[in-house]
């Protein structure tokens, strides 16, 4: 997403569903093709991150930026037509590795997008 249009975050945020995992909490919604701001032909998905000095010092968040957006980019077909928002627990980030990382964010992506449960 535009790191400089903070409705794009905002629209994610609070219409987008929420789902938490051990290491990640993703938010995500369906692209709107009437939501204002969009070009009339959505982009095939969209991702931001958000990444809190809780983490750690500026290298360990770079560093784990580094690996979720690797971790996105090799998966980016399983993401089309949605908008993404990927943020990391803060002492929960055990990755060393890029497939490490991608791992946690499938696992993570596949639950959130089941149904939600009847109540």
């Amino acid at each position: 997403m535009e790191a400089d249009s903070i409705t794009n975050f905002d629209r994610v945020f609070s219409h987008g569903r929420k789902f938490v995992s051990p290491n990640l909490v993703l938010w995500f919604r369906r692209f709107s093709q009437t939501a204002p701001g969009l070009p009339e032909a959505a982009p095939p998905g969209r991702f931001g991150l958000v990444v809190s000095r809780k983490l750690g010092t500026a290298v360990r968040r770079n560093r784990i930026k580094r690996l979720l957006r690797e971790a996105y980019r090799a998966q980016r077909g399983r993401f089309s037509g949605y908008e993404l928002i990927i943020y990391p627990r803060p002492g929960t980030c055990p990755w060393r590795k890029k497939l490490e990382a991608e791992r946690d964010l499938l696992a993570a992506w596949e639950k959130a997008r089941r149904p939600a449960p009847q109540r």
